[in-house]
């Protein structure tokens, strides 16, 4: 399983779960029959089909952690982006030639 440095306590997304989040997201995918509502493929994660923030059945379905992840990819997509930084100029290198 790949590592993405995130633990679930320091997660800020898990820390906005309710308490009951395990037996809940065990409900969901009973509920759904391990089945992705996706692709049908075996489902192992529990999406928000809305808002993040509504923990609720209707707002919970079963999907396939590839399509889980490519959902969520589209979401950060459309997320607003923030300013770049403006970099620096390079210094020349010591050793160069003045032009």
């Amino acid at each position: 399983m790949k590592r993405t440095g995130w633990t679930s306590a320091s997660s800020p997304r898990k820390l906005g779960l309710p308490p009951d989040w395990p037996s809940r997201r065990v409900r969901v995918l009973q509920r759904d029959r391990f089945i992705c509502r996706r692709c049908g493929a075996a489902a192992t994660d529990v999406d928000h089909i809305d808002s993040p923030d509504d923990h609720s059945m209707g707002n919970l379905q079963a999907l396939c952690h590839s399509c889980h992840m490519k959902k969520t990819g589209r979401a950060g997509g459309s997320a607003p982006r923030r300013p770049r930084r403006k970099s620096r100029p390079r210094p020349r290198h010591p050793g160069l030639l003045p032009e």
